[in-house]
């Protein structure tokens, strides 16, 4: 005998419950983690992890973009290669590996991860980006939370000419963070939807993390 297949109702509420693990819970007030990380630079670009929120499922990071006044990137200002990319040049590459070697790559459409695999690593973003002239600003949702040990930070922007790194930092303070996250009401179910959107490729260096 066959498992019968699920309901209409069911398959929304699984998928809402994946949809949950994957995003940021409306129904906490995170804890802060002091954090200034820097996943690259060079002499006229920086990118940095400028602050986290943690809650009880995942955390919330700010990643930063700093440029130097007056800098071009391949003839475009920053906030106009970010938003824009109007001659075709392509975003920064952004990932995160925990100490059990679990690991995900910034994504630019919602692509699940499968039921089958609830411990798998999410990393999207989480809210809108902004930004202006020099300066650039974007939310993701990590998750689930890291384990103890290390959690690797990987990050390459070739248009930029910012080569690939890893950035390191321990775990201790995200899971410490958690546990004074604060729930404010039981969660409840919502409709969700997302249309498609082009995936980006981008033409990786032999040998890279993101392959």
């Amino acid at each position: 005998m066959t498992d019968r297949p699920p309901t209409d109702d069911e398959s929304i509420a699984g998928h809402n419950d994946l949809w949950r693990s994957l995003t940021r819970p409306d129904n906490e007030v995170p804890a802060s983690v002091a954090v200034d990380l820097v996943l690259g630079s060079n002499a006229d670009v920086v990118a940095f992890v400028s602050g986290m929120l943690v809650f009880s499922t995942g955390v919330e990071l700010t990643l930063d973009v700093r440029a130097r006044p007056g800098h071009r990137i391949d003839g475009e200002a920053l906030a106009d290669l970010l938003f824009h990319r109007s001659r075709g040049g392509k975003p920064y590459l952004f990932g995160v590996e925990y100490a059990d070697g679990r690991r995900s790559a910034r994504r630019h459409t919602f692509s699940p991860v499968p039921e089958s695999d609830p411990d798998a690593v999410s990393l999207l973003q989480s809210g809108g980006s902004g930004g202006g002239g020099n300066s650039y600003s974007s939310s993701y949702f990590l998750s689930p939370l890291p384990p103890p040990g290390e959690v690797h930070f990987h990050f390459l922007w070739p248009d930029a000419a910012i080569p690939e790194t890893r950035s390191t930092m321990s775990a201790d303070a995200i899971i410490d963070a958690a546990s004074r996250a604060r729930v404010l009401w039981p969660w409840e179910d919502e409709t969700w939807g997302e249309e498609d959107a082009p995936e980006i490729v981008h033409d990786l260096p032999a040998g890279s993390w993101f392959a």
